[in-house]
């Protein structure tokens, strides 16, 4: 809250004020533990408010919730001070509100793949990848090139592709739309058959079993999966291991990116089929 909520004058007020209060609560991934009693308060409020719109009576006085509100105040100023330094909850990719949107997340995981991008990591979340994807690294000279949006056929396009010399991995990303098992046979019938080169075909879900066949040469490969690629990739900064990011500030959008899909993708069932 930036002025703080000051005592209401009327209903209008008073709800308005709750309502900068939800959203402070909503913010905080790990209340202090002063704090959390007023969880119980939250309820009472949201009951409150549900009540106040249907016109119905409610036991909550005025003046019981001008006393939580700076009971609130007395607890939250010194909590934002103290954590001013490093925001508990801040995560770029909700302020950035990446949602559930595909084509978005697609940027995103694209960015982190590529070894060319601006993040200049080189290939190792891209190995991080391949190893939750349970698929051996191909031992190349040259870097892989990641491309994102590559025509499939006149009526497709794959969402991500990477090519090696020796190997093309082909990932079609569903978050909440429709599993196509046609689309994904037409994939591999188009460009699933590279002369030279091993195919490694994953559909990148939200929900299913990890490493499940679905078809010609695609498994199921998760978002949970991609958030402990995330999480090994960032966690290790610093470390000796070979893959762990050597910047403290990818590491930490890397780790962010994968508190996203924790709590954003985690909870989409996604359509099926």
């Amino acid at each position: 809250m930036a002025d703080g909520v000051r005592k209401p004058r009327n209903g209008d007020q008073l709800q308005q004020g709750f309502a900068l209060l939800l959203d402070a609560f909503e913010s905080l991934s790990s209340p202090v533990e002063e704090v959390a009693p007023f969880n119980d308060f939250l309820m009472r409020f949201h009951d409150l408010a549900e009540t106040t719109d249907h016109g119905k009576h409610t036991e909550i006085s005025e003046g019981d919730l001008c006393r939580l509100v700076e009971s609130f105040e007395a607890l939250w100023r010194p909590y934002v001070e103290e954590n001013a330094h490093q925001p508990p909850s801040i995560n770029i990719w909700k302020v950035a509100a990446l949602g559930l949107d595909e084509v978005r997340n697609c940027r995103v995981l694209k960015w982190l793949l590529d070894p060319n991008e601006s993040h200049f990591q080189g290939t190792r979340f891209l190995r991080c990848f391949f190893a939750v994807m349970g698929e051996t690294w191909p031992d190349e000279p040259e870097a892989p090139l990641v491309r994102r949006e590559v025509t499939a056929d006149a009526d497709s396009r794959l969402d991500l592709v990477i090519e090696f010399r020796s190997v093309l991995v082909c990932i079609e990303v569903k978050i909440q739309a429709h599993e196509d098992t046609a689309q994904i046979k037409r994939y591999f019938e188009t460009v699933g058959r590279p002369v030279g080169r091993q195919f490694v075909g994953r559909l990148l879900t939200a929900h299913g079993e990890p490493g499940e066949l679905i078809m010609d040469g695609f498994k199921r490969l998760l978002w949970s999966d991609v958030a402990n690629a995330l999480k090994r990739f960032a966690h290790s900064c610093g470390s000796e291991d070979a893959l762990a990011a050597r910047s403290a500030f990818v590491s930490q959008l890397a780790m962010q990116y994968a508190e996203f899909i924790t709590s954003y993708f985690q909870s989409s069932k996604g359509a099926q089929s």
